[in-house]
């Protein structure tokens, strides 16, 4: 798993540039997501959301409709998890990992249930790269190589280095959940990066999530 290093987005410091035009997109069923979970499951609900936010704009910014396939800056989502974090007493890290399980949970009944159509936690594992491709809009060529029944290397490159730790911990618990509801039994995920070249002018990774499972 990532350790939060220096150069992870969070809310300690301004954000690189005005929310809602940062270079780096998610979907909005993401935003919305996050929305329902922060009205069911986190203190203070919404509300209280709203008024943790350092930055006024981000608060504006998610006053707004997110409609489920348009794409938004993704920052405002990733700094979100540090404002619920505290409204819950939690980690960052811890967080973000429930909060990640919510969203596999429902998009392995509703808008990727297909993409992630159950039959074996070795098809799962294959078209995890093509839903994370389907979440995102910054290039990156992700790949998943199955190296034999109960193992693969899941891959993508060019991944923003301040989205490293926040990608990683969804990622990984994405891979949890959805190889578990396929069948997979112990699922262990080992992941690792390697410099990569600017993307729009920020720093990247290339990053690899070696898959087990029994």
């Amino acid at each position: 798993m990532a350790a939060a290093t220096d150069h992870d987005l969070d809310d300690s410091r301004p954000l690189p540039w005005t929310p809602g035009e940062g270079p780096f997109r998610i979907k909005g069923v993401a935003y919305r997501g996050h929305l329902a979970y922060v009205a069911e499951h986190v203190p203070g609900g919404v509300e209280e959301m709203l008024a943790g936010f350092k930055d006024r704009r981000i608060a504006e910014f998610f006053q707004q409709k997110f409609l489920a396939s348009t794409f938004y800056d993704i920052a405002p989502l990733v700094i979100a998890g540090y404002v619920c974090a505290r409204q819950c007493r939690r980690t960052f890290f811890d967080f973000v990992k429930v909060r990640s399980r919510y969203q596999a949970q429902q998009d392995i009944g509703g808008i990727y249930r297909m993409l992630l159509k159950l039959t074996s936690p070795a098809t799962v594992a294959v078209r995890l790269p093509a839903v994370s491709s389907q979440y995102l809009d910054f290039p990156g060529d992700a790949k998943a190589e199955l190296i034999d029944k109960q193992h693969a290397v899941l891959s993508r490159t060019e991944l923003p280095l301040m989205l490293k730790t926040w990608f990683t911990l969804v990622y990984e618990t994405y891979v949890d959940v959805t190889l578990t509801a396929a069948g997979g039994r112990s699922v262990l995920s080992r992941t690792s990066y390697e410099p990569d070249q600017p993307l729009r002018g920020y720093e990247t990774v290339k990053f690899r999530c070696e898959v087990s499972w029994q």
